[in-house]
Formats: structure tokens, sequence, C-alpha cells
């Protein structure tokens, strides 16, 4: 195991504890889900391109510092700057609304043609793991 991997588990670990004993963490752990993978996608496809965070902001039709607030995972995106993400790379947001214990969506709410497509954010740690890879 190297050292970059243990700590990665360590920090894992911490997180997991933190989460089970403080409930305004988990408060704001669980209502920064989205915005995190959010932010995790747009890096992993700034990474891709090669450009700076000011080239891809004005790829996304927005200003640098609306970037940089999205790329700190901390703020819930707006629908309307997600229809421009969407537009901008060609990808498609779906949003899943279903009972906490029903595994599959029971119900699929479509929006417009040019908000959808193939991404989908699963919130869980090891998919938001494999997506900052």
């Amino acid at each position: 195991m190297t050292h970059g991997s243990k700590l990665g588990i360590d920090s894992r670990v911490a997180r997991s504890e933190r989460l089970k004993a403080n409930p305004e963490f988990r408060e704001e752990w669980e209502r920064t889900a989205v915005p995190r993978a959010l932010a995790l996608y747009l890096m992993r496809e700034r990474r891709e391109r090669g450009v700076t965070e000011t080239e891809f902001a004005r790829q996304l039709g927005m200003s640098q510092p609306a970037y940089a607030r999205l790329d700190l995972g901390e703020h819930v995106p707006t629908i309307k700057t997600l229809k421009k993400i969407s537009n901008a790379l060609g990808v498609t947001f779906r949003i899943d609304i279903r009972p906490d214990d029903v595994s599959e969506a029971t119900e699929v709410v479509d929006l417009p043609a040019d908000v959808t497509a193939d991404l989908n954010f699963t919130l869980d740690d090891d998919h938001l793991r494999s997506a900052a890879n």
C-alpha cells in the first residue's frame, strides 16, 4: 500500500466517524453532495481538455469567479447553471426523485432535451472517488 492510499483510507475512516458522531457535519456533507459531484466532474473535464480555469469558464459561458465557486464544491448550482453546463459540454443532468428506500426510480421526470443526456451523479463515496481519478 502506498503512503497516499493509506492517507486516503485514514481520511475516509475519519470522515465516516465524524459523519456518525456529528449531525451538523453530516447535514452539511449531505447538502453538498451534488455540488461535490459536479465539482469533481468539472475538474476531470477541465483536466482532460488541458485548459485553465479561465478558459474552461469561458467554454461554459460563465465568468472565472462563477466557475471557481462551482469548483469548490460547496455551492448548490441552480437549474439555469446546470443547463448552461449541459449545453456547453453536451451532457445531460438527470433528476431522479424517489423514496429513500427504493433502489430504482419509480417515476422519471424528464427535463427538456437540451437539459438531459447521459450524465448521472451517483453520490456515494466510491463513485465520487472514481470521478476524481
